[in-house]
């Protein structure tokens, strides 16, 4: 991942052993409430990070 963020939400792409994360950084949130963004952000960054998933052991 690129910066720290907030992980939004996690699945497993059965058909091809992907993991899938979806990420958010750059908004400040407090007490559950967005409060403004973090220095040097002026919106917030969603991104997606796709992971392989292999087996360990047989």
């Amino acid at each position: 991942m690129k910066d720290y963020g907030e992980i939004e939400g996690l699945v497993i792409n059965p058909k091809s052993k992907q993991l899938i994360v979806q990420v958010n950084r750059g908004k400040q949130i407090v007490l559950g409430m967005p409060k403004g963004f973090y220095p040097g952000y002026d919106r917030e960054i969603s991104e997606l990070y796709f992971y392989q998933m292999t087996p360990r052991c047989q």
